[in-house]
């Protein structure tokens, strides 16, 4: 019994989409605009740098607070996560979490550019919003 051929044309383009799927899901090319303005003194995180293993600390950027608490973005220092949020509420006690294009926490949400907001949501900057 002989198997039926993939003409070659075929398989190689086979291949190459796999490649390309693979590649694409290493790194999905998510931006966000609140990353994209040079640094400033203003971007200075109040908080220790133990607390800080998983954010890429030359990334952050202050974007604003909500009802007292100040709010800070960075890229994620781990190439599997994209973006880390730091909150330093009015009480001190400060919070940071990393995770992918979509982050939610602390009454928080931060997303990659492009993304819809829920209506009840607040707009801190441009990629988030407090809920």
């Amino acid at each position: 019994m002989t198997r039926p051929r993939m003409h070659r044309p075929m398989a190689a383009a086979a291949i190459c989409l796999g490649v390309l799927a693979l590649a694409a899901g290493c790194s999905d090319g998510s931006s966000f605009a609140d990353l994209e303005r040079e640094p400033s003194a203003d971007d200075a995180l109040p908080m220790p740098e133990s607390g800080l293993d998983g954010v890429d600390l030359g990334s952050v950027r202050y974007v604003g607070d909500h009802e007292g608490t100040e709010v800070w973005v960075a890229r994620a220092a781990d190439f599997r996560q994209d973006i880390c949020l730091a909150l330093m509420p009015s009480d001190g006690a400060w919070s940071v979490a990393c995770g992918g294009v979509w982050l939610k926490t602390n009454g928080f949400v931060v997303q990659a550019d492009g993304a819809l907001a829920d209506d009840d949501w607040v707009r801190v900057s441009h990629n988030v919003w407090a809920y």
